[in-house]
């Protein structure tokens, strides 16, 4: 395995984030093929999502569709020193950061994708597997730190050493600095 990000890989992760964070379901096409997987191992209270999804359509409308409607000012990133590549499957670290509509409350999030593309002449995912590890629940009163942390952070693609310089030093933030600083394996 090598940690470098192909280019059918990049493609098809650029494509999936921008549709996800700015509500663009049109764009799932470009990232899944009609049968896709989508898996989602969720191992916090925080947030929830269906197990198994098959299907772009059905995989639009849980990570685009349906999360949108709840969600905004979403911002995905893939973390580049975390990946562990073959020529048809990927897997990466990743960090969310995002506003409840309701509330204005902050939440972020971190975990792991495994992407599987079996036919990388089409550039489509097969089979996403979203595994979330944690998902932090901040008050909207800390949004002025949150955005200023931000604004230093490449997107999509940055590494965790990006993320974990200047990270607020908010106490709930701490299980997210730990899954960043552990080791790959």
């Amino acid at each position: 395995m090598n940690s470098s990000l192909d280019s059918h890989f990049e493609s098809v992760i650029r494509t999936y984030i921008l549709a996800k964070d700015k509500n663009k379901p049109e764009l799932m096409k470009n990232a899944f093929s009609s049968h896709a997987i989508l898996e989602i191992k969720n191992k916090t209270a925080n947030i929830d999502f269906p197990a198994t999804t098959i299907g772009i359509t059905d995989i639009t409308d849980t990570l685009v569709v349906n999360f949108n409607q709840s969600f905004e000012n979403v911002y995905t990133y893939c973390l580049l020193d975390s990946i562990q590549a073959t020529q048809t499957d990927l897997s990466c670290d990743w960090l969310v950061v995002m506003r409840e509509k309701a509330n204005q409350n902050i939440r972020i999030g971190c975990g792991r994708y495994n992407w599987e593309i079996n036919n990388p002449s089409k550039l489509l995912a097969n089979k996403l597997i979203i595994t979330i590890e944690q998902m932090v629940l901040l008050p909207a009163t800390n949004l002025t730190s949150i955005t200023k942390w931000q604004s230093n952070l490449d997107y999509p693609f940055t590494e965790s050493t990006n993320i974990l310089e200047g990270i607020p030093n908010f106490q709930a933030l701490d299980t997210i600095k730990e899954y960043m600083y552990k080791p790959l394996g």
